[in-house]
């Protein structure tokens, strides 16, 4: 099982800002665990997802911080580009096959990814 945490940087809008109003500041493992939920993208039927967004637990609203689990040979979306806001991905375990603007990489435990705008990416767990 691939485990990740994921961070993108999407446009929040005022009336978002405006909706942060009981703050809570610290999530546990187990209550990120416990808000898990499955997810796929709808044009990838070998997207499969389980993740709890974390950034939401604590009321965040111009960033987003995911962690996800990815199972062996399932992958997260569709291959992809961000036209706005720029993502990282740190590997916390197992194996996958990162493919970043047309080409592959082997990614494992204790490594982060970086992508600037408009860089393509997908990512496939493979134990």
């Amino acid at each position: 099982m691939l485990r990740l945490v994921v961070y993108s940087c999407p446009n929040a809008t005022k009336r978002e800002e405006r909706q942060v109003a009981e703050r809570r500041f610290l999530i546990r493992a187990d209550e990120a665990i416990e808000g898990a939920a499955s997810f796929s993208h709808s044009w990838n039927p070998n997207s499969e997802i389980r993740g709890t967004h974390l950034s939401r637990l604590v009321r965040l609203s111009r960033t987003s911080v995911s962690l996800v689990r990815i199972p062996p040979g399932k992958e997260c979306f569709v291959y992809q580009s961000h036209h706005r806001g720029e993502e990282w991905i740190y590997v916390i375990s197992g194996r996958a096959i990162a493919k970043i603007d047309g080409e592959e990489y082997e990614v494992a435990a204790g490594v982060f990814t970086g992508f600037p705008t408009q860089w393509w990416l997908t990512v496939c767990a493979t134990r």
